[in-house]
């Protein structure tokens, strides 16, 4: 497949920020670092690793280093994987800031480690900063590069701990107060039993009634959502 042919352009969710990522006490060393990097600052090389929220992370700190006149790159590696990885990461080092999402789905993959492994080596020599992250932590990647494995282990780590069923209501009713919507502890409580506990399933559902809620120009109570979802 010709260079032509990579989609090398991923469009950013322009809702993903650190302002609307709900993260408890544990998470704001990992924000933290991340806000700097992005900024600048901070850790050359980052590893975050967890269960939920990674892409959200990712793509608010490529969001924040553009706002800041930096260039930033976002690339989720597991729909890459098709295409060759050296001409992937083609030139990577001229950004300001590569975010590699799902980096974890590289492992046994022999091309595409040693391509990871030798961009980390390019960067070496650059300012440019690198944040990946993964589902798996590194410690339970069966990586079969072992050059690549101790690179990563250079990098700085942080996990996010999964949030608690209280604490993804929370985060909801985050969301959807930035979008203007007031949600009840009782509707989002109501909402959250019936999407399966999945946050991409509430986001998905926040979607749908906020744009129904502004079509007909009606606020969100349970009534209401019951007619929207036919729950």
């Amino acid at each position: 497949m010709n260079k032509q042919q990579i989609p090398f352009s991923f469009r950013l969710d322009i809702d993903a920020s650190f302002d609307n990522f709900y993260g408890g006490q544990n998470h704001q060393l990992a924000l933290n670092s991340l806000r700097l990097q992005a900024e600048g600052g901070g850790d050359k090389f980052l590893f975050l690793s967890g269960f939920s929220g990674l892409s959200h992370l990712l793509q608010a700190s490529c969001l924040l280093a553009e706002q800041q006149q930096k260039i930033s790159r976002y690339l989720p590696i597991k729909e890459l994987l098709d295409y060759d990885p050296e001409t992937v990461f083609e030139a990577l080092e001229e950004s300001d800031l590569i975010c590699l999402d799902d980096v974890d789905s590289v492992v046994g993959n022999a091309d595409w480690e040693l391509a990871l492994f030798n961009l980390y080596n390019r960067l070496l020599m650059t300012k440019t900063s690198l944040l990946v992250s993964s589902h798996t932590s590194l410690a339970d990647m069966p990586l079969g590069l072992a050059d690549l494995r101790s690179r990563l282990q250079s990098f700085a780590f942080f996990r996010l701990p999964d949030l608690s069923e209280t604490e993804r209501v929370k985060a909801f009713q985050l969301r959807s107060k930035l979008r203007g919507m007031d949600v009840s502890d009782s509707l989002a409580e109501y909402i959250y039993a019936r999407c399966h506990r999945e946050f991409s399933s509430l986001l998905a559902v926040l979607d749908r009634l906020d744009q129904t809620s502004l079509v007909e120009k009606r606020r969100l109570t349970i009534p209401f959502v019951k007619e929207v979802m036919g729950w």
